[in-house]
């Protein structure tokens, strides 16, 4: 009997697969190869996205009970602020200078009136993750010029130009919700040129700066499409200054400081497209001025002084401009 009934459990046992084959499938999620079912796409896929409006891709996550935050849909958390990996911005500058105190006939200081430049900056991302950049600074501020001539038929003609310029390396410090912040650390030059006539009498300048420079930059969102983008630098190094009056000649190097604070707003109207419009001021101490090497106690100076007189010089002023970025 026990053998009977040892044959009846294994032919039940037999047979549950078979059962089970009988029952209606069912699909465990993690099996489950066969891919979702697509919606069309709603837009243009052949639209070329350089002219178009900024992209809102991430601010359906900040809605309620998307589990993020509005600053988090802005920028993702371990995403840097800015998504680019190249920029480029040229920006019109409208500036004024320290003026020249000028001998007679003027006797006061001249050549700090508004005057237009330019100023231009790139640079890119050298890692995937936008920590190690470069980028670069260039800075043009046109001729600034004066002839006047008073009733004892003295005269003067003096002109004045700056141009210059930085490269730094770039490391992404932090980079938050809203924007990030970058360590720069780099090298600056900076020429400025000056020249003055008083009659028979000829001097002229040359100052250039060569130096080590570190400071800061970071961009900031403040609304949807508004940003406020700083830097500040402080450079440290060596003006070459050469003067020459009436043929003589004479070189003096110079510890100077050359600080430099920007800022500016800026509006994304497309993806690619950033307008904007700033302020900046720079500073150079000990600086020596061709005005300032001539002696004119007794107009016309018989001959005049070959001084080593120093002054410090600096440029402030307005941008407006336009940014590029891929």
């Amino acid at each position: 009997m026990w053998k009977e009934l040892a044959w009846i459990g294994l032919l039940i046992v037999s047979g549950l697969p078979l059962l089970a084959d009988d029952s209606p499938p069912t699909a465990s999620p993690q099996l489950n190869t066969q891919k979702p079912i697509e919606s069309a796409p709603t837009g243009n896929p052949f639209a070329d996205p350089f002219f178009a409006p900024p992209s809102h891709a991430h601010t359906d996550l900040g809605r309620p009970g998307s589990g993020t935050s509005l600053g988090e849909s802005l920028v993702p958390r371990g995403v840097p602020f800015r998504s680019e990996k190249i920029w480029f911005a040229t920006d019109f500058y409208f500036a004024a200078s320290q003026g020249t105190l000028l001998p007679q006939p003027s006797g006061q200081r001249e050549l700090s009136q508004l005057r237009p430049g330019l100023r231009a900056n790139g640079g890119l991302w050298l890692t995937e993750d936008a920590r190690f950049g470069l980028d670069a600074t260039f800075l043009y501020l046109g001729d600034a010029a004066l002839s006047r001539t008073n009733a004892d038929q003295l005269s003067v003609n003096t002109r004045s130009a700056v141009i210059g310029g930085d490269i730094n390396f770039r490391y992404g410090w932090t980079t938050s919700e809203r924007g990030r912040l970058d360590w720069l650390l780099g090298y600056r030059y900076l020429n400025l040129r000056d020249t003055v006539d008083l009659n028979s009498d000829h001097s002229r300048t040359l100052n250039q700066f060569h130096g080590a420079q570190v400071g800061i930059g970071g961009t900031h969102r403040l609304f949807d499409r508004l940003t406020l983008t700083t830097k500040a630098t402080v450079a440290l190094g060596v003006d070459i200054s050469d003067v020459s009056v009436n043929g003589g000649n004479d070189r003096e190097n110079l510890f100077s400081v050359l600080p430099e604070g920007t800022a500016k707003l800026g509006w994304d109207f497309t993806d690619r497209f950033r307008v904007n419009g700033g302020y900046s001021f720079l500073y150079w101490s000990r600086v020596r001025r061709a005005a300032d090497q001539l002696d004119s106690t007794t107009p016309p100076p018989s001959r005049p002084a070959f001084g080593r007189d120093q002054t410090d010089f600096w440029i402030q002023g307005w941008t407006v401009g336009l940014d590029l970025r891929y």
